[in-house]
């Protein structure tokens, strides 16, 4: 609908504006990913005792001992959320944006088995590490020029 660029023809600045949109994308994926797996975590702790899905009890101090780990996946997440914005406005086109965070998203929740051992992307740690840098540099190079250069 061309909102953004309507959006730059008011007398805003244009780093407000993109900084508005990536602390929107960023805020929303962090919140979500971290609520998420909080909620799924603790209906695993309450839920475990009556279903047996785990062969030992899981105590509540271990699901509080994964709050670290959930906080760096969900700031990496948020991170690496970014990328499929540089697609979309090079293409300036919504529906690349959501396909290209639908294929990062397949690709790092990749789960590879062997029928004993099973190895997913996000456990490695330097794949979504690697591909939240890649996010954080497409946003410095939005920011480099924004001013002087025309996105639309």
């Amino acid at each position: 609908n061309k909102t953004l660029q309507v959006l730059f023809t008011y007398p805003v600045n244009r780093k407000k504006v993109i900084q508005s949109k990536l602390m929107l994308i960023m805020g929303f994926c962090f919140v979500s990913i971290l609520f998420s797996t909080i909620v799924i975590s603790l209906l695993t702790f309450m839920v475990n005792p009556k279903l047996e899905l785990f062969p030992q009890l899981l105590e509540l101090g271990d699901v509080i001992n994964t709050f670290p780990t959930i906080i760096t996946i969900s700031i990496m997440t948020a991170c690496l959320s970014l990328i499929p914005l540089y697609f979309g406005m090079k293409k300036k086109s919504s529906s690349t944006t959501i396909t290209w965070g639908v294929i990062i998203g397949l690709l790092v929740n990749a789960t590879v088995s062997d029928g004993a051992a099973t190895v997913n992307m996000v456990q490695l740690l330097v794949i979504p590490g690697i591909l939240a840098l890649v996010g954080l540099t497409i946003v410095y190079f939005t920011f480099r020029n924004i001013e002087s250069q025309d996105i639309l």
